[in-house]
C-alpha cells in the first residue's frame, strides 16, 4: 500500500503503520480483499489471513508444496512462513 500525506513525497512508516492495519481490517470486515499489481508478495503476507480463510491458506500451501516440494520457487513469498521453515535469507 502506498500512502503519502498530501504534499509529502516520501513514505512515512509512522503514517503507514497507523493507517494500513485500519484499511485491512475495514476491507476484511466487508468480506473484501486487497489486490494489487504484485499481489501479497514479500511485504504483506501477514495480512493474507484477513481476506483468505486459514483452510484456504492451507490449501494454497498444499498446492505450492505439491508443485514445489523443495520450496525453490519464490521462497517466502505470498504465503506466510510456517514456523521453522527456512526463509530466503536464512
Amino acid at each position: 500500500m502506498r500512502i503519502s500525506p498530501p504534499g509529502v513525497f516520501e513514505t512515512s512508516e509512522a503514517v503507514l503503520g497507523a493507517i494500513e492495519p485500519f484499511v485491512y481490517e475495514w476491507v476484511a470486515a466487508r468480506r473484501g480483499s486487497i489486490s494489487a499489481e504484485h499481489g501479497i508478495g514479500v511485504m504483506k503476507p501477514q495480512f493474507l489471513h484477513m481476506s483468505k480463510s486459514l483452510p484456504l491458506i492451507g490449501l494454497m500451501r498444499g498446492v505450492k508444496t505439491l508443485l514445489d516440494p523443495h520450496n525453490i520457487l519464490n521462497p517466502g513469498k505470498v504465503l506466510p512462513p510456517v514456523d521453522g521453515q527456512a526463509q530466503p535469507n536464512d
